[in-house]
C-alpha cells in the first residue's frame, strides 16, 4: 500500500468512527455494560493509540534508529493483520498506557479531541516519503518492532477492530431485549 493509499484509508477509518459516535446518543456513549469498554472508552483508546504515532513521526527521523534497523523483510497489510489477531487469540490485550483511565462526561468534547488528534496524526505523516516508511521501526507493546509502514497498516486495521466494536455495542444498546 502507498502512503497516499495509508493516508486515504486511515482518514476513511477515522470518518467512519467519527460518524458513528456523532449521531449516537449521549447515554449510549458512556454506556458500560460488565468489564466491556463504553464506546467513549473505546475512542479514548484510539486517541491513546494514535499519540505517541503522531509524536515519533514528529521526531528528526535519525532519532527512530534508537529502536534499531529492520533486520527482517516487511509484512504487507493481511499478514499483518493476520500476526495480531494472533496475538489476540493468544490472549494479547491492551497495555496499562493504551488502556482509558479518564472518564469523560462530555461526548462533544471527546467526539472533538478524537477528530483533532487524527487530524495532527494525519498531519505528522507529510515529513515521510515511501522509502522511510520501510527504512525505520517503531515497538509496539504486542507485537514488537514494527516497520512504520506495517505500524500505519496496524493502525488502519485498529481503527476498524474499533468501529466494529463500536458498532456492536450500539446494536446491543438499541436491542429490545438487551435489557
Amino acid at each position: 500500500m502507498t502512503k497516499e493509499k495509508i493516508i486515504q484509508e486511515l482518514e476513511k477509518g477515522f470518518e467512519q468512527v467519527t460518524n458513528a459516535i456523532e449521531v449516537m446518543e449521549v447515554e449510549m456513549f458512556f454506556r458500560r455494560t460488565g468489564l466491556k469498554w463504553s464506546v467513549a472508552n473505546n475512542i479514548e483508546h484510539l486517541i491513546l493509540s494514535v499519540k505517541p504515532l503522531k509524536r515519533a513521526f514528529r521526531l528528526p527521523k535519525f532519532c527512530l534508529l534508537y529502536f534499531g534497523k529492520p533486520n527482517r523483510s516487511i509484512r504487507g497489510y493481511e499478514e499483518l493483520v493476520n500476526k495480531y489477531l494472533a496475538k489476540l487469540s493468544a490472549g494479547g490485550q491492551a497495555t496499562s498506557a493504551f488502556i482509558p483511565k479518564t472518564n469523560y462526561t462530555d461526548k462533544r468534547q471527546l467526539t472533538e479531541y478524537f477528530k483533532a488528534e487524527n487530524k495532527r496524526f494525519i498531519k505528522s505523516l507529510g515529513k515521510w516519503n515511501e522509502a522511510d516508511l520501510d527504512r525505520y521501526l517503531l515497538p509496539h507493546p504486542l507485537m514488537g518492532k514494527l516497520y512504520v509502514r506495517e505500524m500505519l497498516y496496524f493502525t488502519i486495521y485498529h481503527t476498524q477492530h474499533h468501529l466494529r466494536s463500536i458498532e456492536k455495542l450500539y446494536e446491543t444498546g438499541h436491542d429490545s431485549s438487551a435489557g
